[in-house]
């Protein structure tokens, strides 16, 4: 009750809108009673991204909406016959909108999508022992070869792709393979010993802004 005096102050002292109210219309056998209550509309809750991911960032926190039920009961001769309800909406609520995100050394990322991919890998190294290889330091891009390049086929992930891969970090796609295809991408390492270390992976790539590459 105390809520709803409140409400029905702040409606009257700032909006202009009277509370509850109560109004009688008669006539010699018949009248009926209005009353309006005004009620607060709660925000839902939308899910930017990947619904099922470990946490989220909210982006806009959402904001209520306020309506009126006005009620009208019909009396005759002192007895009710029956009621009408009407509910208008004076402000529409604003949902509240939480962005998918991962967790990064305490920070917590927003991403667009993720994907699962068999991940390998590759050094300038073991590029430079293959002749038809072309030249084992520039990318299909002409980036460089070095950590944080991924090759990926075009089809799949656009090239300038940023990505949060866990066990490698931050990378953009950069390059292309001939044996990269569909879900399979290619992350370039230091040296040949890096690339037999990592072997063959099965992840959960991360879809990022580009501004959050390090």
């Amino acid at each position: 009750m105390l809520e709803q005096w409140i409400l029905n102050l702040v409606l009257g002292g700032f909006l202009g809108i009277k509370g509850p109210t109560k109004r009688v219309y008669e006539s010699p056998i018949s009248y009926y009673t209005v009353t309006r209550e005004y009620k607060r509309i709660e925000p839902t809750t939308r899910v930017l991204g990947d619904p099922s991911a470990p946490t989220f960032i909210e982006v806009n926190p959402g904001k209520q909406g306020l309506a009126v039920i006005e009620r009208r009961q019909y009396f005759r001769f002192g007895v009710p016959v029956f009621t009408q309800s009407h509910y208008k909406v004076l402000e529409q609520a604003s949902p509240r909108l939480l962005q998918s995100a991962i967790v990064v050394n305490g920070q917590r990322i927003p991403f667009t999508r993720r994907m699962r991919f068999k991940i390998t890998a590759y050094s300038p190294e073991e590029l430079a022992k293959d002749p038809n290889a072309g030249d084992p330091y520039t990318t299909a891009t002409g980036a460089k070869v070095q950590k944080g390049v991924v090759a990926v086929d075009p089809r799949m992930i656009p090239l300038g792709t940023c990505m949060y891969i866990p066990g490698y970090g931050f990378a953009k796609a950069l390059d292309t393979g001939g044996n990269i295809k569909q879900h399979r991408i290619d992350i370039a390492v230091n040296s040949t010993q890096e690339a037999l270390k990592w072997g063959v992976r099965f992840k959960w790539v991360y879809f990022i802004d580009c501004k959050y590459l390090r």
